[in-house]
């Protein structure tokens, strides 16, 4: 039996690029809308069974792309009954805020993005995968530019509207690559639902307990920096301890190394005296020792979910 040269990788660097640039943009513009956007798009995604996230282990377990057309048609319409839900919910008893709508209607379309984008993947289609998230992170920075009115004041439909964009483009490229949306509904991404609740729900439920007792001034960039940690670390299932090894070395690293920076940052103030914070894009400096906790949880978090510490005697090693 021929050993296998390598480890097996399963991280997708695209999988980052909206929590990253949701973490740039709360860094150099207004923090409140990268984390009402982050709020509207997992509401949403809550209320629709976190379906454009089950749908990536959905995929996995189905022989057949009709079978996959035909749970990505039911992860739309889940979507939708979602977001008329939560706009709903919106109306009700969010009258007084005037981004509620907007917001909702963006976190609507980013679920539908990334849905064709899970599609794309499954089609075996990466490079317009990677290219159409690509241009949904890019026109995401270009929708918060545009959101940003005079004197701190903001137009989010500008933000919907170009989120909106991103996601037509996903559909047209996923309908034309994988032979439209041919196929019965199939509810395997049901059956999905409480992996991909725990998988998403994890990290900002334990984020939002330690932002709770560190009471800082500002969190939304220490929040989404943490998120591109888990958003990295993302598969459909725990994986098998060869495919583990790369992924555990990785979390104890950046365990270690965010813990130590935490400790010099907070225990060892003076070697920052000569750095002048306000230079620093968004405070950058003061808002470092948060993040640095957050990307430690965002590591441990990743460890409890697809991490594996067993040794399988079935599998092959160097």
């Amino acid at each position: 039996m021929p050993k296998l040269k390598r480890a097996l990788r399963l991280s997708r660097p695209s999988d980052a690029f909206v929590p990253f640039v949701l973490a740039i943009c709360a860094l150099l513009w207004n923090p409140n809308i990268s984390l009402g956007l982050f709020v509207g798009c997992f509401a949403v995604s809550a209320l629709s069974l976190f379906s454009c996230f089950g749908v990536r282990a959905a995929f996995a377990m189905q022989p057949s792309m009709r079978s996959v057309r035909g749970t990505v048609k039911c992860a739309l319409l889940l979507q939708l009954a979602g977001g008329l839900i939560a706009a709903l919910l919106g109306t009700l008893f969010l009258k007084g805020e005037r981004d509620a709508l907007p917001l909702v209607a963006a976190g609507l379309l980013l679920n539908i993005e990334h849905t064709f984008y899970e599609y794309l993947y499954a089609a075996g289609d990466w490079r317009s995968a990677m290219l159409s998230h690509g241009l949904t992170a890019a026109f995401l920075i270009a929708g918060m530019s545009l959101a940003k009115g005079p004197e701190g004041s903001h137009d989010l439909w500008k933000l919907v509207a170009m989120i909106g964009i991103s996601a037509a483009v996903s559909a047209v490229i996923g309908c034309a690559m994988g032979d439209g949306l041919k196929g019965r509904l199939n509810a395997q991404i049901l059956r999905c639902a409480p992996r991909a609740a725990l998988q998403v729900a994890l990290y900002p439920a334990i984020a939002l307990l330690i932002l709770w007792a560190m009471n800082p001034t500002s969190c939304a960039f220490p929040f989404f920096a943490g998120w591109t940690l888990c958003a990295l670390c993302r598969t459909p299932f725990r994986r098998s301890s060869m495919e583990a090894l790369p992924l555990n070395r990785s979390l104890l690293i950046t365990f270690a190394a965010t813990a130590a920076v935490w400790v010099v940052l907070t225990f060892i103030p003076g070697l920052t005296a000569g750095i002048d914070a306000s230079s620093l894009p968004g405070s950058l400096l003061a808002q470092l020792p948060t993040a640095c906790v957050l990307v430690a949880a965002a590591a441990a978090c990743s460890f409890a979910l697809y991490g594996n510490l067993k040794k399988n005697k079935d599998e092959y090693h160097e």
